[in-house]
């Protein structure tokens, strides 16, 4: 059994990673909706996952470094401001594309500190155990999300 501090802990990184990518899947379908009423080409919406996946490569020299260099839990918590900036760039009319790479940028910086906060809270078999709930937690909000958008919506491409 976990000590209180740690038990608390795990408990706040799991609900962390599991708003985290619940907000990562409502910015998503926020942006194609934005595309689709903008009558953008085809081609915009798969575009959305270029620009939010091209920061991975471009910043994967450094957001370990800075994820080991700062607090952990202060970076996951920077990241996520990274990323509310980018759903009030969405909010403010900023193309998609440009505002989900903002979001992009802090999805990217937030994984190492995610991962390396893990080593951190718990020993052994514990961080096992706790990185398979982080990652089912996290598939967890995607699928709720957009079972949730297409039970309102009708449709989720």
């Amino acid at each position: 059994m976990l000590a209180w501090g740690r038990q608390r802990a795990f408990f706040n990184v799991v609900a962390a990673q599991f708003f985290s990518s619940l907000a990562d899947s409502a910015l998503l379908i926020a942006a194609i909706g934005l595309l689709l009423e903008q009558h953008a080409a085809g081609g915009m919406t798969p575009a959305l996952r270029v620009f939010s996946c091209l920061p991975y490569p471009l910043l994967a020299a450094f957001a370990g470094a800075v994820a080991d260099y700062f607090p952990k839990g202060r970076v996951m918590f920077g990241t996520n401001l990274v990323k509310l900036g980018g759903c009030a760039l969405l909010l403010a009319q900023v193309h998609p594309r440009f505002a989900y790479a903002v979001v992009g940028f802090g999805t990217a910086t937030y994984s190492p500190a995610k991962y390396g906060i893990l080593p951190v809270l718990f020993i052994g078999f514990r961080v096992f155990v706790t990185l398979a709930m982080l990652l089912i937690v996290a598939r967890h909000g995607v699928i709720r999300y957009r079972l949730s958008a297409v039970s309102v919506c009708g449709s989720v491409r």
